[in-house]
């Protein structure tokens, strides 16, 4: 049973006293609900070399968010620091650096939006410009990425605009539409 009152591992493990005749450390261990080996466990001392090659890997994250522990470690080893990628891995899951990626399930509706229904379920399209489709994707480049938004003609299939952009805000959207309208 641990002890009432001492919230965490750190504080019951100093709650340990050695010098207790009448009960032992494995049975004070044991009474507190922690293990007898953390209490012997002495922490050492973070290597220079992590610590110099965090701060190299954080500079490193500021001027490009988007790249993953492979690519931090090509940048690393091109800026001269000899190091392996599980090395690189580990110290970026230590500093808690992710790179910055677009996020999965973009398409999931939010319940206060309403459905609408399909419009086209029954419809025949016979003749060009009187069905326009649009759909906005992003596309992985070296640099990161990007927001592509085109529109096009169902019938004929062809593009009518597109635009790209860094940001997926409406301003984009609204210059294809604007461009596609005077085509």
């Amino acid at each position: 049973m641990a002890k009432k009152g001492l919230a965490t591992t750190w504080e019951r493990l100093r709650a340990i006293d050695p010098e207790n005749r009448r009960l032992s450390i494995k049975r004070q261990s044991r009474l507190l609900g922690v293990h007898r080996s953390s209490y012997y466990y002495k922490h050492r001392c973070e290597p220079i070399r992590d610590r110099e090659e965090k701060v190299a890997l954080r500079e490193a994250f500021l001027r490009i968010p988007y790249n993953g522990y492979r690519k931090m470690w090509r940048e690393l080893r091109e800026s001269g620091i000899q190091t392996s990628e599980k090395r690189v891995r580990r110290l970026m899951y230590q500093l808690g650096l992710k790179g910055l990626s677009p996020k999965k399930l973009t398409s999931i509706r939010s319940k206060s939006h309403a459905i609408h229904p399909y419009l086209l379920r029954n419809k025949r399209i016979r003749y060009p410009n009187q069905v326009w489709a649009t759909d906005i994707t992003y596309l992985k480049l070296e640099t990161g990425h990007v927001y592509l938004c085109a529109i096009m003609d169902v019938y004929s299939r062809t593009v009518l605009s597109w635009q790209i952009s860094q940001t997926m805000d409406t301003d984009f959207f609204l210059e294809a539409l604007k461009e596609a309208f005077c085509q």
